[in-house]
């Protein structure tokens, strides 16, 4: 135990010794500018994924060879592209290739065994982790002539893939099938989800060469236009029935759908460094949780959860417009794009649409936001 520890010790604090060169001495035609990224957001996934394959594999009784598992699984997930990428190019793009493609490949595995059944506990653990390292392997491979931002729109398209997929599912269990399948059926949507939305993606791609920030704006307009009718839908009525789920799913594709066209010609025009798309994201995530703690602490515990999901809906949209306009003040550089005369938010109407809510449990908000192109 003592061996494997020490090791895993070596493996991990190696980077940190030194920082990994941009281009090694003997191959000086390499391009490794992201090896960094790569391997900084490669420990996460080493411990908290390959190490959990590693149980999953072998699924021991005793609670020690638990531990030795993870730890041999952990200490391989990391050493072994720590190696692989010394003498390897790696851009921005690749890095982030590879990384995004090992989580979406190992919910690809999960739909292939909700498809195919895998059956044993050591069958799911290897459907998961064969999936997650041929995507990991197959994004390196695919992001050879992409920069990293249509990178990061080729994910975000995925990621919109994987909602819809799981959303169809749904709807077809529920339609279909009358919820006679099991509660893994929605999952059967993710596989096809993400094909369809990297066919998406990489049309989108040729199109239209944006910036991560650009890129990342999207993904969250994306997430928050699938997510929004259902946190709205459970606040008005306070109930889930198969209707319900059927009605959700639809207007979560719909909603995702029409976000991402929107918010794309938004800022397609407005140039956003990483940064920016982050600071949007962040303040998307921030109203959200506001919006949820204000519904939550102002309707105490009878349908508190109605009010958390009603008030996250609205402050997450409120964030996020927020966030878009605050790069107002970026409007006179080079480039630049006064968000705030396309984008209008009548805190007027939000106000009386909120206290509407208190007394009804219902709103109506005409001229909360308002768009122009």
């Amino acid at each position: 135990m003592r061996v494997v520890t020490a090791f895993v010790l070596v493996v991990v604090l190696a980077p940190a010794r030194g920082q990994p060169a941009a281009q090694p001495p003997d191959r000086p035609g390499i391009d490794q500018s992201g090896r960094q990224r790569f391997l900084v957001e490669h420990l996460p996934l080493a411990l908290g994924w390959y190490g959990t394959a590693g149980v999953l594999l072998e699924w021991p009784e005793g609670t020690g060879t638990k531990v030795v598992a993870y730890i041999a699984g952990s200490t391989l997930g990391y050493a072994v592209p720590l190696l692989a990428t010394m003498r390897l190019p790696m851009s921005d793009a690749q890095a982030h290739f590879s990384i995004a493609f090992a989580y979406r490949g190992l919910l690809a595995g999960h739909s292939l065994d909700a498809i195919l059944k895998f059956g044993s506990v050591p069958h799911h653990g290897l459907g998961l982790l064969v999936g997650s390292v041929c995507g990991e392997a197959g994004g390196y491979l695919a992001a050879r002539r992409l920069d990293i931002g249509r990178a990061a729109l080729i994910t975000s398209y995925v990621d919109f893939g994987i909602l819809n997929g799981l959303f169809a599912g749904t709807i077809v269990n529920t339609m279909v099938f009358n919820q006679s399948l099991s509660d893994a059926s929605p999952s059967v949507g993710i596989l096809p989800g993400e094909v369809v939305g990297g066919i998406w993606g990489v049309c989108r791609a040729r199109t239209w060469r944006c910036s991560e920030g650009q890129a990342t704006v999207v993904r969250a307009a994306g997430i928050l236009g699938a997510a929004v009718p259902g946190c709205v839908y459970f606040a008005a009525r306070g109930k889930f029935d198969n209707s319900d789920q059927t009605a959700v799913s639809a207007l979560g594709i719909a909603a995702n759908v029409a976000a991402v066209c929107l918010v794309e010609r938004l800022v397609r025009r407005t140039q956003l460094a990483a940064s920016d798309g982050y600071a949007v994201a962040g303040g998307t995530i921030g109203g959200a949780l506001a919006g949820a703690g204000i519904g939550r602490a102002g309707w105490g515990r009878r349908g508190a959860l109605r009010a958390a999901l009603g008030g996250g809906a609205v402050g997450a949209v409120a964030g996020f417009v927020g966030g878009l306009c605050v790069e107002e003040h970026r409007a006179g550089q080079p480039g630049r794009t006064d968000l705030r005369r396309r984008l209008d938010l009548d805190y007027t109407a939000l106000l009386a649409a909120v206290a509407a809510y208190g007394r009804e449990r219902s709103f109506c908000a005409p001229g909360l936001v308002r768009v122009r192109f």
